[in-house]
């Protein structure tokens, strides 16, 4: 809500401000000055944990935070736990990501760089269209055949079907991890 009081922990690397919530466990608004860096700040970085059940979950709630925190982009910005889930699975196990990735992705990751690029921003831009090929296509600047085309190519090369909800998930899961990982 406008208005939280925020209650400060400095850190030697992080600060941490726990801000209490209404029985409805409503987070801030995005606007409030607590769920967002202001545009003055570049390179400012929030992990906004979920929302704990009193003092003795506070660390939980750090932990969740820092969570947030690994996900958030080294440009800066705010990263809600909430909003990201699945990018949270892969950082808190960063070694099943890293596997899962290299099994799901391991023939498109060995390609040369370019054709490996263009193939795995396709998948990328298809799955953030919500699977259209038409509107991948507009972003990626190229006819949705084209894009067709290349998401074929991906099912052939991983042996996965984008058709198939198992297979999607595992996809998105290693794309998310080459995402989040920085290494």
């Amino acid at each position: 809500p406008s208005g939280s009081r925020v209650h400060w922990h400095a850190g030697p690397d992080v600060d941490y401000g726990i801000v209490p919530v209404g029985a409805d466990g409503g987070l801030p608004a995005p606007h409030d000055p607590v769920s967002g860096p202001p545009a003055a700040f570049p390179g400012l970085r929030i992990g906004v944990g979920s929302p704990v059940d009193g003092l003795a979950a506070v660390g939980d709630a750090r932990r969740l935070a820092d969570t947030a925190l690994e996900i958030c982009p080294e440009a800066g910005g705010t990263v809600r736990l909430a909003d990201q889930l699945p990018a949270a699975l892969v950082v808190s196990s960063p070694e099943l990501g890293r596997a899962l990735a290299e099994r799901v992705l391991g023939p498109l990751l060995r390609l040369e760089p370019a054709d490996r690029e263009v193939l795995l921003d396709t998948l990328t831009t298809w799955l953030d269209c919500d699977g259209s090929a038409q509107r991948a296509g507009e972003r990626l600047y190229c006819h949705r055949n084209t894009v067709l085309n290349r998401l074929r190519r991906c099912e052939q090369l991983t042996g996965r079907s984008l058709s198939r909800p198992a297979d999607v998930v595992e996809i998105s899961l290693s794309l998310t991890t080459r995402r989040v990982l920085r290494d």
